[in-house]
């Protein structure tokens, strides 16, 4: 808790903050103090805003940086920021900024919530408008190969892939294609995709893009099995 008083302006509308007497470094000096103690008592400052609020209060921070009076505060934020869990994700928990990503605003709150699910840290869509900040911070915008390298860190420790999050898993991959570029070089990770086994067969098996097969209209099913057994048809909600 800091309690001073500031030397006012004559028009008492805002602290002096100019000139080399002593009232402006008395003011700067309390406002350097205000920011350390705030910074003091920064994890109790989370539980006390929520995320929406301290954001907001990050943001305005980060917006007046560059100030010779209030850029404290953001200089105070910056160093005790990184050491707590202050990014809300849209599984509703705390986590560290740099562990967060932003996902592009065309994805559902369930395309989101799937990538979370697996692994994937997304960060809740209320914080976008403190992006600036929260990426001065190491928050970075949520990319086709991020998506890839969780759905593979996913397949490759063993767990279970959840059968209701398929659907949106899938969809979410589809529209992070849409938007991207074309060059060479996103074809190995396109490659890599088809190999995760993220996907579901007909018979609600997991399969990847790479070993699944479509069957067209008019072909019976139970035919199919009988002459190749191991064929995995892809499930229809997939196509």
């Amino acid at each position: 808790q800091v309690n001073a008083d500031f030397f006012p302006r004559p028009d008492r509308r805002s602290i002096v903050l100019g000139g080399e007497q002593h009232d402006r470094h008395w003011n700067e000096a309390m406002l350097q103090t205000a920011a350390t103690a705030v910074a003091g008592d920064f994890r109790e400052l989370i539980g006390l805003l929520g995320a929406r609020r301290l954001w907001a209060l990050m943001g305005a921070a980060h917006a007046i940086r560059e100030d010779q009076a209030f850029g404290c505060f953001w200089a105070a934020f910056c160093e005790v920021a990184p050491l707590h869990g202050c990014a809300w994700t849209v599984g509703d928990e705390w986590a560290p900024v740099a562990s967060t990503m932003l996902a592009p605003s065309l994805l559902s709150t369930s395309e989101l919530m799937a990538l979370d699910a697996v692994g994937i840290g997304i960060m809740h869509p209320d914080l976008r408008t403190s992006w600036s900040a929260l990426q001065a911070l190491g928050a970075k915008p949520l990319t086709l190969s991020s998506v890839v390298a969780g759905l593979e860190a996913h397949a490759e420790s063993g767990s279970d892939w959840e059968a209701d999050r398929r659907d949106d898993l899938w969809s979410a991959t589809g529209k992070m294609l849409s938007v991207l570029p074309r060059p060479l070089a996103m074809q190995s990770l396109k490659a890599r995709l088809k190999a995760v086994p993220f996907l579901a067969d007909d018979r609600g098996q997991p399969a990847s893009a790479s070993t699944l097969r479509i069957l067209f209209d008019g072909i019976d099913r139970a035919r199919i099995g009988r002459w190749a057994p191991g064929v995995a048809i892809a499930d229809q909600r997939v196509l």
